[in-house]
């Protein structure tokens, strides 16, 4: 509960000390200033307090002052919210079903959660004579064990994936493979079993059809 501009000065900063230090501290910041000025348009001193229907009192309060970036302040908050939710600070989630998208420019981010990639890792559901279906759960697994970016994973070449004098598997990223320029070939090595037996599966099965390119 904040009085003076040094009290709430000093409870933004303990605020950011636990939210997500991923953030960038000024984004973070602006995160912070407007879910304390949420608590005061509905005159409650504590995020665990806020329920759903006080998101409608802060629509109608930017509202009431015509703001054109209502849509951004809503987003910031609810992420704010799903920050101190996914820790465990509150129980519940008042902003849970407003939208994280701002300015039409930004995606809400979906991560796959624990069951999905026990899911994922899984090899038993695929049909391991099944060319496309092993071919897509290695791409699958790719993404998810080395984080490599779309056009990275499409730019890829069989060649690309080797193994080193103690049979580890890896992949190559070639320069010209990588986001911007000017980059160093880098070797990443895979991580789960699971994706070296989709991937080696996956070649031997691709070499069946005698393909002409890479």
């Amino acid at each position: 509960n904040s009085g003076t501009s040094n009290k709430e000065e000093m409870l933004i900063k303990m605020v950011h000390r636990v939210t997500d230090k991923r953030l960038l501290v000024n984004t973070n910041y602006t995160k912070i200033q407007l879910s304390l000025l949420f608590l005061r348009v509905i005159g409650k001193n504590g995020f665990e307090q806020a329920r759903a229907n006080d998101v409608k009192k802060f629509e109608e309060y930017c509202d009431e002052r015509q703001l054109k970036k209502k849509a951004d302040y809503l987003a910031d908050v609810a992420t704010f919210f799903a920050n101190i939710h996914g820790k465990g600070f509150i129980k519940n989630n008042p902003f849970a079903g407003v939208s994280l998208k701002k300015n039409a420019t930004c995606v809400r981010r979906d991560f796959i959660p624990k069951e999905g990639i026990d899911k994922l890792l899984d090899l038993s559901t695929v049909n391991l004579n099944d060319q496309q279906q092993v071919r897509d759960r290695a791409i699958a697994l790719m993404f998810y064990d080395t984080a490599l970016r779309i056009n990275e994973v499409l730019s890829l070449k069989c060649s690309d994936i080797r193994k080193d004098a103690d049979g580890e598997m890896y992949v190559l990223l070639r320069s010209d493979v990588q986001k911007g320029s000017n980059k160093p070939e880098e070797t990443m090595y895979f991580f789960f079993d699971q994706t070296k037996q989709i991937i080696e599966c996956y070649l031997k099965l691709r070499n069946k059809f005698m393909p002409k390119t890479e």
